[in-house]
């Protein structure tokens, strides 16, 4: 278990701070997206 802090989970911790990409989310409201989300269309009928 060691290992696994010292090696990955201590890396992550800097992608988990107010200033990184999770800064929307919070334990009490969830995910609130501040990006607007890509363009989508449907694929034409029988494509896949």
């Amino acid at each position: 278990m060691g290992v696994w802090w010292r090696d990955h989970a201590d890396h992550s911790m800097s992608a988990l701070s107010a200033d990184g990409p999770f800064k929307g989310c919070s334990p009490d409201d969830g995910h609130r997206s501040k990006l607007v989300p890509l363009p989508y269309e449907e694929p034409p009928a029988g494509l896949f």
